[in-house]
């Protein structure tokens, strides 16, 4: 529906947005639903769910663009552009192990929201580049992204396990796990239908997109406590 909402109309996302809504309505009046509204009235889960969709939209939307600015813009072959990102993937087992010690001792709060806010530093970095900027430099600039995805993930994930009851954990998880991967999907076909008609403005309006978003659940994230009780 938003790949082609351009060319074919907006009816079909239209449907999905009524479909969504009536979901919202069933679930809140059955007494054992499958997502149980109840759970956002908790800030914690509400903050990192929200956390979770933006850190998905910011990655899997930006790395998309990218692939395509530089297999189309750039002319580089599908494996130039795959060996673009692995300075930025070879970080992330190790920026998710210093993220757990640093949660550990301070708290979830910390990483979340300072992975975060590195994240949107990134992201309003690689606004910089474009067709003339050298390639290992556009490599690099895509490392802050990868950190901040990395450092924010795991605490954000353990912040919620710890807000719910035992026998919700498995619904939460899944719950999280839904949101950030609709929430990665939907940006790479809304990002992707603006590539349709300009890569290279495409690239700089996802990255706005991304680092308003990025940055709004950053604030939020402010009100998480600094350790679970």
């Amino acid at each position: 529906a938003a790949i082609e909402g351009g060319t074919e109309g907006w009816w079909a996302l239209g449907v999905a947005v009524a479909a969504f809504a009536a979901f919202l309505a069933v679930e809140a009046r059955r007494r054992d639903p499958v997502v149980p509204l109840g759970l956002f009235r908790d800030t914690t889960v509400a903050v990192t769910v929200a956390a979770g969709a933006a850190n998905s939209v910011a990655f899997y939307g930006t790395v998309f663009v990218f692939a395509l600015f530089f297999q189309q813009v750039l002319g580089l072959s599908a494996l130039g552009a795959g060996l673009m990102f692995l300075p930025m993937t070879g970080l992330l087992a190790g920026v998710n192990v210093l993220s757990a010690k640093v949660a550990a001792r301070y708290g979830a709060r910390l990483p979340i929201v300072v992975g975060q806010v590195v994240g949107v530093a990134g992201l309003l970095g690689l606004l910089a580049v474009d067709a003339g900027t050298p390639l290992p430099v556009q490599a690099l600039l895509l490392v802050p992204l990868a950190l901040g995805a990395g450092f924010s993930l795991p605490p954000l994930i353990a912040a919620m396990m710890e807000a719910v009851p035992a026998e919700r954990a498995g619904t939460a998880a899944g719950l999280l796990n839904a949101v950030r991967q609709t929430a990665g999907a939907l940006a790479i076909a809304v990002f992707g239908s603006l590539a349709g008609r300009s890569v290279e403005s495409a690239l700089g309006t996802s990255l706005l997109i991304s680092a308003g978003f990025l940055g709004l659940t950053a604030l939020a994230s402010l009100r998480l406590p600094r350790r679970r009780a």
